[in-house]
């Protein structure tokens, strides 16, 4: 998610998507979000009152849907042999490794 949004703040879309289906979605959700909040601090009054339960289901959905795309990455990886791969490559694989 993080090299997500670093893709799409340097204007590569679709390399964004690429490292994550969601980060475009929910890099502008937040962009949304925060626009929302700025007109809020500026006006000093709620700017599209309706709209805070919309962003409150929205916002479980992309958890949700993260979650998803989390867990068919990890199921991908581990039918790949590349977890395996990845955790003897970490520093507590390494370390449980060397205990042995």
């Amino acid at each position: 998610m993080t090299r997500s949004f670093c893709a799409i703040g340097r204007g590569e879309f679709g390399a964004a998507f690429e490292q994550h289906p969601l980060g475009p979605v929910l890099y502008a959700f937040f962009a949304i979000v925060m626009l929302r909040s700025a007109a809020v601090a500026v006006t000093g009054r709620r700017v599209l009152p309706q709209a805070g339960r919309v962003f409150l289901w929205l916002a479980a959905v992309l958890v949700a849907a993260t979650l998803v795309v989390w867990v068919v990455h990890l199921c991908q990886m581990v039918a790949s042999g590349e977890a395996a791969e990845a955790w003897r490559a970490s520093p507590l694989g390494q370390l449980i490794e060397h205990v042995k």
